[in-house]
């Protein structure tokens, strides 16, 4: 329970909110959501926010160009240096500007730009013909499926969509840093299931994209960005064609999971149906080089019963974990031809699978249970509460999830039992592996808690803002983007803690109280306040509240205000706290305190 009855003055302390979110509002806080726990513990404050560096759609029309310049007039003025558009329609189509074909745009001067025909920025597109008009439109971001980062060396991170689609922030657009998609073409097999980065000992670095059948790959080092070559086989160290029907080095068929990661060892490894594929350099005195089939080693493993299939995998030790669509994880040596012990578990459908130190923390199920081995045993470890739902039973499909200063980070999507979306759970959520609290660290840029976040990864570059994570988000109306985590604090009233459904009293024995008093750490400061609700039944979030107390004084420790729980036999508090940009105290909450003078 995060309260307690002071017996001193017999008043109502509510304090634990470094428990975070408890299993039912009977045992402990109800719900949180943008509240920053773990900083100072005993305290809650206002969390650090999340911003969008999702370049926004757009389309419009070519109204003039100028071969002597080599420039184009567009309709729209918000486009960025570094944005990708195509032309759909063109008066001409002989004269440098190609239908259907990626354009990285430089702004030259108010709706005037130039057009770059790779990703580097580096060609630049000749226009022979003056007056070509026609219709142009942005790249737009998919879902967000898996994320990549480079090294320490090579500061970049890179986001698969849904579609197949290819995004890094290592050539963002120059004013707002949004992410720019590197151009790879999207075919028949792409859909975005699997991306790794792999930088080799001689200095050479890749990305590898797993597509449904199909490895395509990319330089990706300090070194301008040759072009994409497509449908990779590794098996023969050979290039196949776009778009054409690719070698069955992926066993797999139609859009399944080729998740894959770098192990310690260097090799990168896939999952492929009831299979796992590998490859990594042969020699580090040796350049790799992926035509090239003696400078790498390439196999295939059947490790899986065919009845299973592999979504997902992890590194425990010594050990790879492959999760499979059933009710197994399969622990593999990585020279065996099979797994060892299998880890049996409660629920079907392994969907992640995180390592944290000597632990794997499991996303399984429909229920919310998030699971954790040692690589002996499996047992429960945290359940994401029905009641914040307002239903029973609801259905939980798990997004995204990831690790960083010792916290794990994930989403989910929820329904109704009978499948009606449940608006309450998408955003960032996260557990700390310390104190086990779990809390709904984030609501993400889009503004509302639809949808869920869709893959995440750490931002290990030098000082990164906020919590420092990259978040790839689906905001359930089919917006697709990726928010990185900010050093501003939320300032709309959107930190809330729900406390516990609190026993106040029986229908023979009433007690009264008659004022509420909070208490801070730090007094609040212009911009900055707390607004304190009551409400004497349990129902869904922000249902049947009234304000009780409102305080924005600069440089109020505390405030009182009146409540009347006469006869009343539960109370639950909602806390809001309102933050501001401008040397925030971060409104820091030690205690609420009910009294019954």
């Amino acid at each position: 329970m995060a309260y307690h009855f002071d017996k001193s003055d017999d008043s109502l302390v509510i304090d634990g909110w470094e428990k975070g979110i408890a299993d039912n509002p009977f045992n402990g806080i109800a719900d949180m959501r943008n509240a920053n726990i773990i900083s100072v513990p005993g305290e809650a404050s206002v969390n650090f926010k999340t911003s969008s560096v999702t370049p926004p759609a757009s389309s419009g029309t070519m109204t003039t160009s100028s071969a002597s310049g080599d420039t184009v007039s567009l309709s729209n003025n918000f486009l960025e240096t570094g944005q990708v558009i195509y032309f759909s329609s063109l008066s001409d189509a002989t004269k440098g500007i190609a239908l259907n074909t990626f354009y990285w745009i430089e702004i030259v001067a108010g709706g005037v730009y130039k057009l770059r025909s790779n990703y580097s920025g580096s060609s630049l597109v000749d226009i022979t013909a003056d007056s070509l008009t026609g219709n142009w439109a942005t790249v737009n971001m998919g879902r967000p499926k898996h994320f990549a980062y480079a090294s320490l060396n090579v500061p970049a991170y890179w986001m698969v969509d849904h579609l197949g689609q290819v995004w890094s922030n290592s050539r963002v657009t120059l004013s707002s840093g949004y992410w720019t998609f590197t151009g790879n073409k999207v075919n028949t097999y792409s859909h975005g299931n699997g991306l790794v980065y792999y930088a080799a000992s001689d200095g050479t670095n890749y990305i590898f994209l797993f597509s449904d059948r199909a490895i395509d790959y990319t330089r990706a080092d300090s070194s301008a960005q040759v072009s994409w070559n497509y449908q990779w086989d590794p098996s023969a160290g050979t290039i196949g064609v776009w778009n054409n029907v690719p070698s069955p080095v992926l066993k797999a068929v139609g859009n399944v999971s080729h998740e894959a990661f770098v192990a310690p060892t260097n090799q990168v490894i896939y999952c492929d149906t009831n299979w796992v594929g590998r490859f990594y350099e042969k020699n580090p005195a040796t350049a790799f080089v992926p035509t090239t089939l003696a400078t790498y080693v390439f196999d295939q493993t059947n490790l899986l019963p065919t009845t299973d299939t592999a979504q997902c995998l992890t590194y425990l030790g010594t050990n790879i974990l492959v999760g499979g669509s059933f009710n197994v994880i399969y622990p593999w040596n990585g020279f065996s031809t099979t797994f060892n012990y299998p880890l049996l578990l409660p629920e079907y459908n392994v969907t992640k699978m995180v390592t944290v130190n000597t632990n794997t923390y499991i996303f399984i199920g429909n229920r919310g249970r998030v699971y954790i081995t040692n690589g002996t045993n499996v047992q429960l470890y945290k359940k994401v509460p029905d009641h914040i739902s307002g239903t029973i039973e609801p259905y939980f499909s798990w997004g995204g999830a990831t690790t960083l200063k010792n916290q794990i980070y994930f989403s989910c999507l929820v329904t109704t039992n009978g499948g009606s979306t449940i608006s309450q759970y998408g955003g960032l959520w996260a557990v700390d592996t310390d104190s086990n609290a779990l809390r709904l660290t984030n609501k993400l840029s889009y503004g509302t808690y639809a949808g869920y976040a869709s893959a995440m990864i750490a931002n290990l570059g030098s000082n990164p803002a906020g919590a420092g994570l990259y978040i790839g988000w689906d905001n359930g109306s089919s917006g697709y983007g990726v928010d990185t985590t900010s050093s501003n604090p939320y300032t709309g009233s959107e930190t809330t803690i729900d406390s516990d459904l609190i026993p106040i009293g029986t229908f023979q024995q009433p007690k009264e109280f008659t004022k509420i008093e909070y208490k801070l750490t730090r007094p609040l400061v212009s911009g900055e306040s707390i607004v304190i609700k009551t409400r004497l039944v349990f129902d869904t979030q922000n249902t049947g509240y009234t304000t009780a107390l409102t305080d924005s004084t600069v440089g109020s420790y505390s405030g009182i205000g009146d409540v009347n729980f006469k006869n009343a036999q539960w109370v639950q508090f909602q806390i809001v706290l309102n933050s501001t940009n401008s040397s925030p105290s971060y409104v820091r909450l030690k205690e609420i305190r009910i009294l019954t003078i």
